[in-house]
C-alpha cells in the first residue's frame, strides 16, 4: 500500500510542476506547447457484444488543459 501512495504523491508533484509549463511548451524537450492542444484525429471503441460504443471526432481542439485538479490514480 505505501508504495501504491508514494506513487500517488509522485504523478501529482511532477503534474503540479507541469502545470505552468503546458501552455509554453518545454524547448529543451523539444515539447510544443500544448494550450490549444490540437489533435487531428480521437478514437474512442468500447465493449463488446451486444453493447459497443464507438466514436470519431475530428479537428479537435482542447483548451485549458493547465486548469486541471490533482487527482488520486489509484
Amino acid at each position: 500500500m505505501a508504495d501504491t501512495e508514494n506513487l500517488n504523491k509522485c504523478l501529482k508533484n511532477v503534474l503540479e510542476e507541469l502545470r505552468p509549463r503546458i501552455a509554453q511548451g518545454i524547448p529543451e524537450l523539444n515539447l510544443p506547447a500544448l494550450n490549444p492542444l490540437m489533435l487531428d484525429k480521437i478514437e474512442f471503441n468500447h465493449g463488446s457484444g451486444p453493447v459497443k460504443l464507438s466514436s470519431t471526432m475530428q479537428d479537435v481542439i482542447v483548451t485549458g488543459l493547465h486548469n486541471y485538479s490533482k487527482v488520486d490514480f489509484w
